[in-house]
């Protein structure tokens, strides 16, 4: 055929481009073969949430971030707009709180089912709520560390200032008066222990003469 290779490059270049299309839609929350619902949420502030972040249920997968866009009346909240699959049940008074995803700052919305029978219809509304993060959880901790240091450094101040070198001169020279107290000491005490065995040893002569005090008078007598 004359067009047969024309006819080849246009198929093959016409499903490049849809699959062109559909990735970029697909990377922006938007999948064109799914069957979805659009839902919006008003936040005051999204914390980091972008679009094709994941909406989350129980912990699985139901949807994505579509599109983000500040309201006009300058009011400075924010209209999330969601995606989520219709084959999931999702309430009328559903609660979508932007949570973390992972421990690098990471954001999806988490989807707390109400207590409405009625299902979430598309363009239907959610109320948007805020999980407290990892950094709100440790900022009395971090408050607290941070009075602790502040502490620590006005007592190294204190100190510094404290020790001039006349201080210094003066701790050295009573560290030397409490080693020559010391070694008096030490020396009182053997002196003390000499002492006392030469008491122990006269006691022992003074024993023995008592002891032997009957034949020392024998000796004596004999003697005379």
């Amino acid at each position: 055929m004359k067009y047969g290779k024309e006819i080849k490059v246009g198929i093959v270049l016409t499903l490049a481009i849809a699959g062109l299309i559909w990735g970029i839609n697909y990377l922006k929350g938007s999948d064109l073969f799914s069957s979805t619902n659009d839902a919006y949420v008003v936040y005051d502030k999204v914390n980091g949430l972008v679009i094709s972040n994941g909406i989350f249920l129980n912990g699985i997968k139901i949807g994505q971030v579509k599109r983000q866009q500040f309201f006009k009346d300058n009011s400075g909240r924010i209209l999330v707009t969601i995606t989520i699959n219709k084959d999931v049940f999702v309430s009328k008074n559903s609660l979508a709180t932007i949570v973390n995803s992972d421990l690098l700052g990471g954001k999806a919305i988490e989807v707390q089912l109400g207590n409405s029978t009625l299902p979430l219809l598309d363009e239907d509304t959610l109320q948007g709520t805020i999980a407290e993060g990892i950094g709100e959880q440790i900022e009395p901790f971090k408050n607290k560390a941070s009075n602790v240091l502040i502490s620590v450094d006005s007592l190294a101040q204190t100190l510094n200032g404290a020790l001039t070198k006349e201080s210094i001169t003066a701790l050295n020279a009573s560290i030397k008066n409490i080693e020559a107290l010391t070694h008096n000491l030490q020396t009182i005490s053997q002196a003390n222990g000499a002492l006392a065995q030469s008491m122990n040893n006269l006691q022992a002569v003074t024993g023995t003469l008592k002891n032997n005090n009957k034949k020392i008078e024998s000796t004596l007598d004999n003697v005379k």
